[in-house]
Parts: C-alpha cells; structure tokens; sequence
C-alpha cells in the first residue's frame, strides 16, 4: 500500500486500532515520514476547503436567484470578508443553517464546470476538469469523501489543470498566466512527487506567462538538481524541428514536429508550430534537437488541426531581465547549462521528463 493511501484511510478512520496505533508508532519514529503525513492532510484539508467554500457560493447563488432573480444582484464591495457578506448580515445561526443544508445536498450531488470554448482563431490550452475522484492516478489519488459516513466520492468543482516545467534549481517554474489566474491554491505534481504546493511570484500579461515557486518545504523534499535542459537566448529558425512535453492526459505526453511560422499572426513573440498539442498542453515546453527551450506553449489553432503557438524563450529571458525588484531578478535566472547536448532523443525525453509536471488550480 502507497503511503498516501494509508494516510487517508487513517484521516478517514477506515483503520482497525491495531493498523491505526502502528502507524503512529512509525510517525513518532520516522521524521520523514512524519513530514511526509504532515504535507499529505494540509493538502487534503485545503481541498475540502475550497470544496465546501466553491459549492457554498454556488448554492447561495442558486438560492438567490431562486427567490430574487438572475440580474438584480449589485456588488457594492467585491473585496468584503466571507464573515461581511454572510455571517454579520444574516445571523450566526441562520447562517450555519444554510452552510448545513448545502453540505447536505453536497454530498448527494456536485458537479463541475464545463470548459467555455473561446469564439476566437486562438484557444488557450488550459484544461478545466468537471470533477475530480479520488484514486485517480498521480497527483490527486487518495482525495477521500467529505462525508465520511456514507463514504461517498468527492467531487471538487472547476479545477483547472495545464503543464509547467522548471526554469532553474532554485525552485521556480514557468506555467501560462490564464492557468492560474483568479487562482486560491496551486499544487504541482508527477511521477517523481505526488504533489507540492506553489505561489506565483512574477507574471506578465502579453506573453501569458506566469513565474511560481515552490513552497520552502516542498523544495526541501524534492532536493532538485541542476536542470538538463538550458533555455535559448536567440530566435530558431523556420522548419527547425522541435517536440513538446506536457499534460493534456493524466501522464505525460510527447510531440514532435516542426517551427512553422516565426509569429503568431504577426505577433513576434510567438512560434507557431505543427504539433498537436491539447487541452492541458498549456504551460509545457517546446524543445529544440539539441535540448534547449525554445517557448512555452500556450495555445493552439481552432481552425487548423495540429498548428499550436508558443512564446519564445528569447521574449521570456527579456522580460525577467526588466523586473525591478532587484532580488527577484537575481532569483529569476534561466538555467544556461546543457547537459543533453548530442544524447538520442528517448534520453533526452527521461532527463527532462523530472522537471516537467502537471499543474492543478484551484478557484
């Protein structure tokens, strides 16, 4: 048994006393462990959290249109507190009456959100996942019932997932802007970790693109190296090959093609290239023969099958060039050692493939 099942079945209660107190004996006798048990029930409890918080505005919503109608509704303060726009105006007591009954229906129907397809020549690739079970492999498997009496599956609304890879060792990734924005809690993960949590520290607008970091502990625990994959200063020319890695399905997927225009419709910060890329894809790298990053994409043609976009990595190095926050400009540096330089492409693909991860947001 994966230690992460284990874990839930002692957050759960679905252990017999015995399993339940040897399990403790390992806690208080292995720090790792321990450590590891730690970072596993923060993750499942921010779930619930943003579960119960997203299926609470949702019913409200519900509710008032219900008895009040669907455009009557003027937000005076978008910024007020949970306990301002709730709990103050209509009483304590009514107010976890209400939180009562949504829980309730919770747990005996909840849905996701269907993805709004863009009226545009251009769809970001960005995945928004109408729900997500538990066991599901990689990243979200564990994730237990909120009711626990009745064992039903949770089902978590309006998850957004993309790809994302490591720009240097020091614990920064690239992913697109229009995967995280709006988000509450950002949570990475593949086949090298289940999952860590990360916090945006730089983004811009006109590129789409969006810097992380991991959170201190999960850096810790992850104990990267230095990256086998440097990122190109200079612009690749026409019909260059080049192959993607990213996470349109819940493993990681590879693609090869060709640079087949130097902009995207007249946008030069832009490739356009012929690959298939998908839903998901978004945020992942696109990788030139010898091993270097050459963009990140971030969309794809609706009109033309297999014709994707990404930005340049040239455009990515000038734009973390001109922070002015000093300290954060030091910390943002793309890693310039090659080390996969000349190797065959399906070893290339195994160095790489560690610091290439899917990416879940939270809303």
């Amino acid at each position: 048994m994966r230690n992460t099942d284990l874990f839930d079945d002692y957050l759960m209660g679905n252990l017999n006393a015995e399993e339940k107190k040897q399990l403790e004996n390992r806690l208080q006798g292995d720090a790792e462990l321990k450590a590891e048990f730690g970072r596993h029930k923060k993750f499942v409890e921010t779930l619930q959290y943003n579960v119960a918080k997203n299926t609470l505005k949702s019913k409200l919503k519900d509710i008032h249109t219900a008895e009040f109608g669907a455009n009557n509704i003027k937000h005076i303060n978008s910024h007020k507190s949970f306990f301002e726009r709730y709990i103050k105006p209509t009483g304590f007591a009514a107010s976890v009456a209400v939180i009562a009954v949504v829980l309730t229906i919770t747990s005996l129907s909840m849905g996701g959100y269907l993805l709004k397809k863009q009226n545009s020549e251009v769809e970001e690739l960005s995945k928004r996942v109408e729900y997500v079970e538990n066991k599901q492999d990689g990243f979200m498997q564990g994730v237990k019932a909120a009711i626990v009496k009745n064992k039903k599956k949770i089902l978590a609304p309006a998850n957004t997932t993309g790809s994302g890879f490591a720009i240097n060792s020091k614990g920064y990734f690239v992913t697109c802007l229009h995967i995280v924005r709006g988000s509450d809690s950002i949570f990475i993960g593949n086949k090298s970790f289940d999952y860590a949590s990360a916090r945006i520290v730089y983004t811009d607008t006109k590129l789409d693109i969006a810097i992380l970091k991991l959170d201190s502990s999960a850096l810790m625990s992850l104990n990267w190296n230095e990256l086998p994959y440097a990122f190109k200063a200079s612009e690749s020319d026409l019909a260059e090959k080049a192959f993607t890695l990213g996470y349109p399905s819940q493993d990681i997927v590879y693609g090869e093609g060709t640079i087949s225009s130097s902009t995207r419709m007249g946008d030069t910060a832009m490739y356009q290239i012929s690959i298939p890329v998908n839903e998901g894809n978004s945020g992942g790298p696109l990788i030139d023969e010898q091993g270097n990053v050459i963009g990140v994409i971030n969309s794809k043609k609706t009109n033309a099958e297999g014709t994707g976009f990404a930005a340049k990595s040239s455009y990515l190095a000038e734009i973390l060039k001109g922070i002015e926050d000093e300290d954060l400009r030091k910390e943002l540096t793309l890693n310039k050692r090659n080390s996969i330089k000349g190797l065959k492409r399906s070893e290339q693909v195994k160095r790489i493939t560690p610091f290439v991860f899917n990416v879940y947001v939270y809303k």
